[in-house]
């Protein structure tokens, strides 16, 4: 396991949505234990939390599925 950093670009699919819309513990099997907006950070986000291009995910999980959050938050699948 490990904590790694996943920054939303404006083509990502995560752009605009929710935490709990983006489903990534389901669909990619990770954490997000906080999220950086600009110089805020919010620990344990809740579901309502909104994404945004330039947010910084910081998840927990192994790298594979770190590797799958990068590719989403950059808008590739």
């Amino acid at each position: 396991m490990r904590i790694e950093e996943a920054t939303i670009q404006p083509r990502s699919p995560l752009d605009g949505i929710t935490l709990a819309q983006a489903q990534l513990p389901q669909k990619i099997g990770l954490l997000v234990a906080a999220l950086r907006k600009g110089e805020t950070l919010v620990c344990n986000p809740g579901g309502d939390q909104p994404l945004a291009a330039g947010d910084v995910l910081i998840a927990i999980g192994d790298m594979e599925h770190i590797a799958q959050l990068r590719q989403l938050a950059q808008g590739r699948s």
